[in-house]
């Protein structure tokens, strides 16, 4: 939240030049394009690193391997989410320098989500503001996965290391 407050009072600092402003903000979308765009090159990447490291026999060290990868594009995507939710930050302070009240926002409806069988009408999409969305998606992807490759490479590994340990004491 500390963070949060950092950028209000730096947004506060918008130049009054109307196209310095637009620059500004259309700056801020294209980057905030390419970091989601980024984010979802990074999903790929990782489901393609998961199946080619999980082919084929299994050993304690693809695991190990896995949960190292795993790990490491987590944090990317946790720092990419950082910095996304950083520039709507600042786009956001830019449209209600413009003056988009944010009741007029709310009006917009969107069209029923259909899931299977299922219709969800539009007060179910309200959850989206309250954590579930990709974000959420992908904790819970990562996080599985993580857990998944760390206690198989424990459980593979125990007797590789207790069979390199005996090669020194015998």
């Amino acid at each position: 939240m500390a963070e949060n407050s950092n950028l209000i009072k730096s947004s506060e600092k918008l130049p009054d030049n109307e196209n310095d402003l637009r620059a500004m903000y259309s700056h801020l979308s294209s980057y905030m394009i390419a970091v989601v765009t980024y984010r979802f090159t990074t999903l790929g990447f990782f489901l393609t690193g998961v199946g080619i490291i999980l082919a084929g026999t299994q050993s304690w060290y693809k695991y190990l391997l896995l949960t190292v990868i795993t790990l490491s594009l987590y944090t990317i995507e946790i720092r990419n989410r950082f910095l996304k939710n950083h520039l709507e930050v600042h786009a956001k302070h830019i449209e209600k320098k413009w003056g988009y009240i944010e009741d007029e926002l709310n009006d917009f409806k969107p069209v029923q989500t259909h899931i299977l069988c299922f219709t969800f009408p539009n007060r179910y999409l309200d959850y989206a503001d309250k954590g579930i969305n990709h974000g959420l998606a992908l904790d819970i992807l990562y996080i599985s996965v993580f857990i998944y490759a760390l206690v198989n490479a424990i459980i593979l590994g125990i007797p590789a290391f207790t069979s390199f340990i005996h090669c020194f004491n015998g």
